[in-house]
């Protein structure tokens, strides 16, 4: 049986997620949200982290510039939005 474990982001705390996930692909909906996006980890533990139909439509847009481009060219693409497009930074 999955291991699930609930983390209200209501508070004004920053979470880093572990290094070691990986997409997995979308998980059915719970009702509650449009989408949700399923990682997992060794062992077996798995994350999912709900998106709204907003939520998603911004994901969407940020992730856009990127389709098309090899994995290997993913990093460099993502420094050029971030210096021409103005993405958050720590």
């Amino acid at each position: 049986m999955a291991e699930q474990e609930r983390v209200l982001l209501a508070r004004p705390v920053r979470y880093i997620l572990p290094d070691d996930l990986r997409f997995e692909g979308l998980a059915p909906s719970q009702g509650k949200e449009t989408v949700r996006i399923r990682f997992s980890r060794r062992g077996g533990t798995t994350l999912e982290i709900p998106l709204s139909a907003e939520d998603l439509a911004l994901l969407a847009q940020c992730l856009a510039p990127l389709h098309g481009f090899p994995p290997n060219e993913i990093p460099a693409e993502l420094e050029q939005l971030r210096r021409n497009v103005g993405f958050l930074d720590d």
